[in-house]
């Protein structure tokens, strides 16, 4: 095995390159010394084999809120055809639903991911293929800020093992970030598995979410992308896989075609209910994004907590925060209970069974009926 190569000191080392990663070191400036980690390859395709996240890659209204406060537009070539203005909510055991309407854009999650990647400016010293390894903290450096590197992380690259040190780690690495578990060993945060698998398109174009409490505490989902049909859901670690058939048979019981599978997608995402479940680090160490627990527990929407969370913390190191955990602390409070308000009271409707099947029994909120006669419409 080569000898590790040693990469010197650094002011910021960032583990992950997704939305909270790739945003934050968007945002950073140039009298910054900042190294980044990403799995990723530098390219990649919408069936690459390195990229399994089974998100169906919608844009919600509180992400397009935060790419317009923070100047973003998306490319035409990260939209994926068709354009959908109504979700058809369906509660699976009453076989009744509505087509709600609902702002969502429509787009290629990977190609999403790897554009919001290329915005990283030069300064950045990006690694692509790096698999974060551990981190080994260095002595008498925590007590104040010195200025002087805190953490010694280690990666490696097709073979060939790295170090380095930094005086900021930022954990950016998702629902199993290390970081979260290096930090706060004891914190038990549910998670929930996705799975989700993509079909040649057989069915009308349609956007759908179904409920059913027997199945899961959170939703499934259904979408056309780009002739392909997909459908993916959120379940309980167990019977998981069970638990996933049994929805694909209750789907084509009212009417969904599925036909050939041609890829199965899987990953677990954090299911933050608690106010302990949201964690910003300490000791020089950052959570952003997911890792922070920065996710929609009803909607399992992470994309604006990632750009929201990413942009804060660029904010705070940008300007060398002699207290920046505090800051960050302070700055994030809005973020933890607006994310908590969104999954208790903006959409307990959808959650609670009873209110759902009056909601969508009577048309509450509907624009044209989702169901007819046990049927999807």
């Amino acid at each position: 095995m080569s000898k590790e190569i040693d990469l010197g000191d650094y002011d910021i080392g960032i583990i992950g390159l997704g939305v909270a990663g790739s945003n934050l070191a968007r945002l950073l400036l140039p009298h910054l010394k900042v190294i980044a980690l990403d799995k990723k390859d530098a390219k990649g395709d919408c069936f690459d084999e390195s990229f399994h996240k089974p998100c169906g890659g919608l844009l919600s209204q509180g992400a397009q809120k935060c790419f317009a406060n923070q100047g973003l537009s998306l490319p035409l070539e990260i939209l994926s055809s068709p354009q959908i203005f109504a979700i058809n909510t369906i509660d699976i055991p009453s076989k009744i639903g509505s087509y709600i309407q609902k702002c969502y854009v429509n787009m290629e999650r990977h190609r999403f991911d790897l554009w919001l990647k290329s915005l990283i400016p030069p300064h950045i010293e990006v690694w692509h293929n790096a698999f974060f390894k551990g981190l080994e903290s260095l002595p008498n450096t925590h007590a104040k800020d010195t200025g002087k590197p805190s953490y010694r992380g280690r990666f490696y690259v097709q073979g060939q093992y790295y170090t380095f040190n930094a005086r900021y780690i930022i954990g950016a690495d998702g629902a199993t970030s290390y970081l979260r578990r290096f930090l706060y060993p004891h914190l038990k945060t549910q998670t929930l598995v996705c799975i989700q698998e993509w079909f040649k398109e057989s069915n009308p174009p349609m956007l759908a979410c179904y409920f059913d409490e027997k199945i899961t505490p959170s939703y499934s989902w259904s979408m056309s992308k780009e002739g392909y049909f997909i459908f993916g859901g959120a379940y309980l670690h167990h019977h998981c896989s069970s638990h996933f058939k049994q929805q694909k048979k209750d789907l084509a019981s009212i009417g969904f075609v599925f036909g050939e599978k041609l890829k199965r997608e899987s990953c677990l995402v954090l299911y933050p209910t608690r106010l302990k479940d949201f964690v910003c680090g300490r000791d020089h160490i950052f959570l952003v994004g997911e890792a922070a627990g920065f996710v929609n527990a009803s909607t399992l929407e992470g994309i604006s907590g990632a750009m929201s969370s990413s942009r804060i913390l660029s904010e705070i190191l940008n300007r060398d925060d002699s207290d920046a955990h505090r800051s960050y602390v302070r700055a994030t409070r809005i973020l933890v209970f607006k994310t908590l308000f969104r999954a208790y009271v903006r959409y307990p409707f959808m959650f609670v069974p009873f209110i759902r099947r009056l909601v969508l029994k009577f048309g509450i909120l509907r624009v044209r009926k989702g169901m007819h006669k046990g049927q999807i419409q």
